[in-house]
């Protein structure tokens, strides 16, 4: 780290801890792994026990308020959930103590979710008594080096790490295992409008639309481009060119929107459009919200017609 890591610390600071990583702030415990499947659940107070793994009922535990992760994904929780009903927790999460009968997650949300979904009344747990500050340094740490995030939740956990620990990008970037440059890029993408930031965080552009558009000077400008990736699904190579072109066009002149030129990508969209029209006899638009996802609508009239699609498709009733 800079030479601020040679000056005496107090025992209690946070950035002490964090240095030393997530073992640090959730020593191993002492019991024996095996004993997860016999662990009891607690019979007085969330404070009695911190001494090891135990199950806990999961109406007793409440999500984590510093949890940076705000997309969870369907499909993956779906897979998660199937695995908990074949296999169950394999590993426990991490809870801290919250009154008397009660704990707060503090890592392990995504497992949390999966086990309510899978039916499961309890959970396999680590208790630790653990301050605020810790609960947020295990939270953002474990999703950043899980790349679970997307590139809005890093910068605003990066942001948060910045601010509660009072560090560096430098000693940052050493804490999670990222260069310096990227700590900073990640930081630059907070610049942009909230509407740019939640079209990044749904997937409707990346990261790389989202730094061409940090290039844009002028907001009017940055928007107008912003909405032209939207509405002609500009790739990244050509609104970096649009991007490039608008530090010419004085201020005060509207930004116009060029359309898009036809891609093969585009025109083989409007293919799979047609056959699927043909073969289930109503209009079919395929809208892509990301470079690989998005979703299908078919229209229906009435209700008969609900039912056709249905049947075309082998829908049970």
């Amino acid at each position: 780290m800079s030479s601020k890591s040679n000056n005496a610390a107090p025992a209690n600071e946070p950035k002490r801890v964090l240095g030393r990583g997530l073992s640090a702030l959730i020593p191993a415990t002492s019991r024996p792994a095996e004993q997860a499947h016999t662990a009891p659940a607690p019979t007085t107070s969330a404070a009695d026990d911190l001494s090891g793994l135990r199950f806990i009922p999961l109406v007793k535990i409440a999500l984590n308020p510093f949890q940076p992760r705000q997309e969870f994904s369907t499909e993956q929780l779906a897979e998660l959930t199937e695995s908990i009903k074949q296999h169950g927790v394999l590993q426990p999460v991490v809870v801290r103590p919250k009154g008397k009968t009660t704990f707060e997650l503090v890592a392990g949300e995504r497992r949390f979710r999966a086990a309510t979904q899978a039916g499961l009344k309890e959970i396999p747990a680590i208790v630790r008594d653990i301050d605020d500050k810790s609960s947020l340094a295990i939270a953002l740490i474990e999703n950043i080096q899980r790349q679970e995030l997307n590139p809005v939740e890093s910068a605003r956990a990066f942001q948060r790490l910045l601010t509660e620990f009072h560090l560096t990008q430098t000693e940052l970037a050493l804490e999670v295992g990222k260069s310096q440059p990227s700590i900073a890029n990640a930081l630059r993408l907070l610049s942009l409008p909230e509407s740019i930031l939640d079209s990044l965080s749904s997937g409707a552009i990346t990261e790389g639309h989202a730094k061409a558009l940090l290039s844009v000077e002028l907001d009017d400008h940055r928007i107008a481009l912003w909405k032209a990736v939207l509405q002609s699904g500009l790739n990244v190579r050509e609104t970096e060119r649009r991007a490039a072109a608008t530090k010419t066009i004085p201020r005060g002149i509207t930004f116009a929107v060029e359309p898009a030129r036809p891609t093969e990508i585009d025109l083989e969209t409007d293919r799979l459009e047609q056959q699927l029209s043909l073969t289930l006899g109503t209009k079919v638009k395929i809208r892509f919200s990301g470079r690989e996802k998005g979703r299908i609508e078919l229209e229906f009239y009435a209700l008969d017609h609900l039912e056709d699609l249905l049947q075309k498709l082998n829908v049970p009733k």
